[in-house]
């Protein structure tokens, strides 16, 4: 083994840098859980001198605004942005942000962030119940950098008035179906 100074251990004086642990928070109700990482853990009680016992800091999206987020111009404010989009109007909001702004984001990106983002805009299409090929071309523009025209040829969706549609098959379905197992 080497050392670095004669009769000094390397490792000895070693301290860790600062671990500060954050809990990144999509939801819009309130947080509810304990910030207590050790409270969250089963059998603590027991085991409790072998479980760190730390706070974490809760970082709620939705305590930013679209403007806040897009003003730090940096990548993680802009995945921010995306997964802020849970209903139609939070995605109508975020076609307006300024596409000169969101382009500058992703031109600057480096690979594996661009491959993040590639992947966060691929999960909200198919969670907005895109068709697969209108999905690969959103992805295809991210990759190559084209954020300015990502969704510009994708049909307008209401999410709302989708569910709204669907919850009126499911009672018409339902009433058939007690008619059925009436008769």
């Amino acid at each position: 083994m080497i050392r670095l100074y004669p009769g000094i251990s390397r490792n000895k004086n070693f301290r860790y840098p600062p671990i500060i642990p954050v809990v990144y928070y999509e939801g819009s109700g309130q947080w509810t859980a304990d910030l207590h990482l050790k409270e969250r853990i089963m059998l603590h009680e027991i085991f409790g001198e072998f479980i760190p016992d730390f706070t974490y800091k809760v970082v709620k999206i939705h305590d930013y605004s679209d403007e806040e987020l897009l003003s730090k111009e940096d990548e993680m404010s802009f995945l921010m942005l995306i997964n802020k989009i849970q209903e139609s109007k939070d995605f109508s909001e975020f076609l307006k942000l300024p596409q000169d702004k969101v382009s500058a984001i992703v031109q600057k990106a480096p690979g594996h962030v661009l491959e993040i983002i590639a992947g966060t805009i691929w999960s909200l299409c198919m969670k907005m119940n895109v068709p697969q090929e209108e999905a690969k071309q959103c992805v295809e523009k991210v990759k190559e950098r084209h954020m300015g025209y990502l969704f510009e040829n994708m049909e307008k969706i209401d999410i709302q008035a989708e569910r709204k549609k669907v919850d009126e098959e499911r009672k018409k379905a339902e009433k058939i179906l007690e008619v059925y197992w009436d008769e």
